[in-house]
């Protein structure tokens, strides 16, 4: 029994490290998906945007109202949009967790390809650590301005 459950501690351990480790490729892979979420905490509110090549959607609930948008990316404006996560160092922004927090509403990003996963959190009891605000707001801002002028 004991070795079952070091067996899998140490794959769930490297698991971890591979997504933590996870660099962005220079050019965005065929098979990348981009995902943003908030999260209104208490609030009965939430979204998501996700963007691939497949499948580019914006989805909200509001205070028990549901919107379902599908959103239309070339292959240009996905180059651009990844360019925009490569330059504002998306794979090295990291957040702290602070005790003590609950209920916190905020934005959870995540980028994946391959078996590669990405996941940024300024939400909950995650808090995106000062020195990567400035990035986290480039792609924030962008992120918002995509689902004000695409979702229509």
């Amino acid at each position: 029994m004991k070795l079952i459950l070091t067996v899998v501690l140490i794959g769930l351990s490297s698991l971890f490290v591979q997504q933590k480790s996870a660099k962005l490729p220079n050019k965005r892979p065929s098979n990348f998906e981009f995902e943003y979420k908030t999260d209104g905490g208490m609030i009965n509110s939430h979204s998501k945007l996700k963007i691939s090549k497949d499948n580019c959607f914006y989805s909200q609930k509001d205070k028990g109202v549901e919107t379902n948008k599908k959103i239309d990316f070339s292959d240009e404006q996905l180059d651009k949009f990844y360019q925009l996560l490569k330059e504002n160092k998306f794979d090295k922004i990291t957040s702290d967790r602070k005790e003590g927090v609950y209920d916190r509403g905020g934005i959870t990003m995540s980028v994946l390809w391959d078996k590669n996963e990405i996941v940024v959190s300024n939400a909950q009891r995650d808090f995106v650590k000062d020195k990567w605000k400035k990035n986290w707001g480039n792609i924030v801002d962008s992120v918002k301005s995509i689902i004000k002028n695409r979702s229509n």
